[in-house]
């Protein structure tokens, strides 16, 4: 066995004893043996970044700097772009792992879905955190399937992510899917990844999801509500300008002008649970909020459709 494997294999040990990556894998590994969805679906996890080529493994005080989680899905259909149930047990698998890390491992994870907000997360994570434990940051990547990688972030972005990962579990065929989409500059056919706006809503989702623990509903709520917000209403507007040439520039003139047919009137609806959450400001319900994403999620075949046309 080559001294390139040995160490692979010996970094690859570090990692899984880690109280962070190890106990997220660890759970997501057992909750895979007895749920079938996650079976079925969950195919691979790793870490990337500088970590994983065994460079900058140290910050201040030899305390090693954030982790950059890799985690890739699978045998989703065309119609359930984001693989909504295998990513949705992903996310209790999280924060199953987040109670282990807190109770047992005395470490406060604080997960990154963006480096937009990856700052701003920390230093509220900072004045929030009313315990002794230290906070740990995860940037934690969800992609509801290989061709998901290359649909949400830039080529050669995708292509590292997973190419020069250290897989910690899966199958290693689900990596060389997605390099080689890049490699070939094959094309992503689903439009529903390609058409824009998912990406940033399933990062939003997740960092709802995964951060109540240590994030204030002040922030989350308003957050994660007006992600929504501006997610769909542009897109909307355009859509109606499309159908009747009407130009829109407030919500209200483009529900009165929005197309009901084909489905229309099931976006006009969220949209306007949209604007009432909204309109509660910081009183917002994080529950409901998490629903209406869901709700989005669901439409979004529907949404695409609209936008094609």
């Amino acid at each position: 066995m080559s001294s390139e494997i040995l160490n692979t294999d010996k970094l690859k040990e570090r990692f899984l004893n880690q109280p962070t990556t190890g106990v997220i894998t660890d759970v997501l590994v057992k909750n895979a043996q007895t749920d079938s969805v996650l079976r079925d679906r969950f195919k691979w996890i790793g870490i990337s970044g500088s970590k994983a080529r065994q460079a900058e493994m140290t910050g201040n005080n030899g305390v090693i700097s954030d982790d950059d989680l890799v985690i890739i899905l699978g045998g989703n259909e065309k119609n359930d772009p984001l693989n909504i149930d295998a990513y949705d047990r992903v996310l209790d698998s999280i924060n199953e792992a987040t109670e282990i890390m807190m109770t047992q491992k005395g470490i406060v994870p604080v997960y990154a879905s963006t480096i937009r907000l990856e700052d701003a997360q920390m230093a509220i994570a900072k004045m929030s955190n009313r315990s002794d434990l230290p906070l740990k940051m995860i940037h934690s990547l969800i992609y509801p399937s290989p061709e998901a990688v290359v649909a949400f972030e830039p080529p050669m972005l995708a292509r590292n992510l997973v190419g020069q990962a250290l897989m910690l579990w899966g199958n290693p065929e689900t990596a060389q899917v997605v390099e080689s989409i890049v490699r070939e500059n094959k094309k992503v056919e689903n439009e529903n990844l390609t058409i824009g706006g998912l990406d940033g809503i399933s990062d939003n989702f997740r960092m709802l999801r995964t951060n109540k623990h240590i994030l204030p509903a002040l922030f989350l709520g308003p957050q994660a509500v007006h992600v929504l917000d501006y997610s769909l209403k542009w897109a909307m507007a355009q859509i109606v300008e499309k159908s009747n040439g009407t130009e829109c520039g407030t919500w209200k003139e483009i529900i009165e002008n929005f197309p009901s047919a084909d489905g229309g009137h099931n976006l006009i609806e969220v949209v306007q649970e949209i604007r009432q959450l909204r309109s509660q400001d910081n009183k917002v319900d994080l529950a409901e909020v998490e629903n209406l994403y869901r709700k989005v999620i669901l439409l979004w075949p529907l949404f695409t459709s609209f936008r094609s046309k």
